[in-house]
């Protein structure tokens, strides 16, 4: 899913998500390891919280391989995927990335956030799909994991109706008209479609989005990122629903949970971009018929 948000929305986005009232986004590891956790003050296994995160502070590399193999000794300042006081200048041990599958090693509740691994936001043990635990998890979507979903190639029009929100930009209770066009669906284990759902405040490029499902319930499960004027910032959502063809016109009712995870790229980002998107978004009930 690629997702083109309006930039002055999106700014709003960033800018009024400290009122937040999404639930709490911190992820559970499932693990004994404390490595790379999030953290405010302390750590247990012997670790340090530096720059936000549990480690250790080193002098070389190889001091670092007893956490990981592939942790390395990085400088305090040359780590973008921390969150670094000026006076915590020591060097520590972090794992270094350039895609999330870099981040294999840590687990999979983990991705790769600005340059290094993070646990990621919207993971939860037991995630039917990795990095959609948080999302699985809001009771206006129900998460399938068979490969038989219905074929939902066509056009629908319907609502999305705000039932819980980070931001002024999706209110509780506004009503959004929208506009779903599904081009194309794979079948199997693996199946996958292609579509846009149009919103009056963004436009959802779907590509090959994971769908799962059964008889008439589907699940789509879709992530990509928001151009915010060169800033990119990840985003992800859940689509639960119904189809019933028996009815005439047919018709889809069901949910949507959307989530920003934090994770971003660009030099253009900005501060409130950085510190004000992790796990911020909105839970719609979603109606919707195929004229």
């Amino acid at each position: 899913m690629k997702i083109r948000i309006l930039a002055h929305l999106v700014g709003v986005l960033a800018g009024l998500a400290g009122g937040c009232n999404v639930p709490n986004s911190e992820p559970t590891t499932g693990s004994e390891s404390h490595f790379l956790k999030a953290c405010d003050d302390s750590c247990e296994s012997g670790l340090s919280c530096l720059c936000g995160t549990c480690t250790q502070s080193c002098a070389s590399s190889t001091e670092c391989q007893r956490l990981n193999p592939a942790a390395v000794c990085v400088a305090s300042q040359s780590d973008a995927g921390s969150t670094c006081e000026q006076s915590q200048t020591m060097s520590h041990c972090d794992v270094a990335c350039r895609t999330s599958s870099d981040c294999g090693a840590l687990g999979t509740d983990f991705f790769c956030s600005r340059g290094y691994c993070r646990l990621d936001p919207l993971s939860r043990p037991g995630e039917p799909l990795p990095g959609y635990g948080l999302l699985c998890n809001q009771s206006i979507v129900t998460c399938a994991t068979t490969g038989s979903p219905p074929t939902l190639i066509g056009t629908y029009t319907g609502q999305a109706t705000v039932v819980l929100s980070s931001n002024a930009l999706w209110a509780v209770g506004a009503a959004n008209s929208f506009t779903a066009a599904i081009a194309d669906q794979t079948t199997g284990t693996d199946a996958a479609l292609t579509g846009t759902i149009t919103l009056p405040s963004f436009t959802i490029d779907i590509q090959n989005a994971a769908i799962r499902g059964a008889g008439s319930a589907f699940t789509v499960y879709d992530s990509n990122y928001v151009d915010q004027n060169g800033c990119n910032l990840e985003v992800r959502s859940v689509l639960s629903g119904i189809l019933d063809t028996a009815a005439n016109p047919a018709t889809v009712t069901g949910g949507l949970a959307l989530r920003f995870t934090g994770n971003y790229s660009g030099s253009a980002c900005t501060p409130a971009q950085i510190d004000n998107y992790p796990a911020t978004g909105a839970n719609f009930t979603v109606a919707a018929t195929a004229p």
